[in-house]
């Protein structure tokens, strides 16, 4: 179906659905972003989100989650990265998922579709600049500590973004925390995501971003080849809701002008940090560091950092 034809359909529908809820059903809903579509499907088993008819992710209607616990206030962290991993620890008293086998249509417009499933709720709306999706997921479950989404992308492309990783740029089959995260394993103490950022970019051309500085993970395709498992302990905050952004556009790194459109523009970094830098693995004590810095200037060493 051509662009104009889904715009035209759509909008016929805006009036009949306002007015009667869900009483379409049967009958596919778009949203329309640009030459982005996110449909409903008729059956409400699914939402997909393509680019000129290809399919970029679909979001079954069990993979958005709200997880609850018996008490918020216990003193747990709800870092789920610790949920995920091989032997996880006991996770907080009386976790539940809450989600739902089918989508409700609780109201579309030409600037904003919402859907429900079981305690929760998602709106869409089409994104500032035309291309995506800026969508917000909330629960009305009692203590949920927990927001969580599922789309499936396509067995065959690869993953990039999630910030600076020092094992590998290409994510499928990795748990990626969107936090330090403590490695014993490792002589220095640390799992090395220098600089996690939760926005992942698919080859298909396409970009997942989820607007949130509480503690996150990715599993990128790690409990099927499709799967991108994205959770955050929203603890207190659940109230407010996950926001996320989808972004579609003709190559991976076209993504990222749609990112930068609500993120903001990267700064250039400072002109020492372009510099050559003086690296120790451990020193010794102060007298040693301060013996470096002097030894760089009275040698003229064109050295910007220590």
């Amino acid at each position: 179906m051509s662009y104009a034809a889904r715009v035209l359909r759509h909008c016929a529908l805006v009036a009949v659905v306002a007015a009667c809820g869900d009483n379409l059903a049967g009958t596919p809903v778009t949203l329309v972003s640009g030459d982005a579509t996110l449909e409903l499907a008729g059956d409400r088993s699914s939402l997909t989100f393509a680019r000129g008819g290809a399919t970029l992710l679909a979001f079954d209607a069990d993979t958005f989650q709200a997880g609850s616990v018996d008490d918020l206030d216990a003193g747990d962290s709800f870092d789920p990265y610790w949920l995920f991993v091989d032997s996880p620890p006991a996770p907080p008293n009386g976790l539940a998922w809450h989600h739902g086998s089918s989508f409700e249509l609780v109201s579309a417009s030409d600037s904003e579709v919402v859907v429900a499933v079981d305690a929760l709720r998602v709106t869409f709306q089409p994104a500032v600049v035309p291309g995506g999706f800026d969508a917000v997921l909330t629960s009305t479950a009692a203590r949920t500590a927990y927001l969580r989404l599922g789309p499936d992308a396509s067995a065959s492309e690869s993953f990039y973004g999630l910030g600076e990783w020092a094992d590998s740029i290409e994510h499928r089959g990795k748990l990626r925390p969107m936090q330090m995260e403590l490695d014993q394993t490792s002589e220095s103490m640390d799992d090395e995501n220098h600089v996690p950022v939760p926005l992942l970019v698919g080859t298909n051309g396409w970009g997942l971003f989820v607007a949130s500085k509480r503690p996150g993970s990715f599993g990128v395709a790690t409990e099927s080849d499709t799967r991108i498992d994205v959770t955050f302990g929203t603890g207190a905050d659940s109230p407010d809701g996950l926001a996320f952004h989808l972004f579609a556009a003709e190559s991976p790194l076209d993504v990222f002008a749609s990112y930068y459109a609500v993120a903001g523009e990267p700064g250039l970094p400072a002109p020492w940090a372009l510099g050559p830098l003086l690296w120790r693995d451990e020193d010794a004590n102060q007298a040693q560091v301060l013996d470096d810095i002097n030894q760089i200037r009275t040698r003229h060493l064109a050295t910007s950092g220590v």
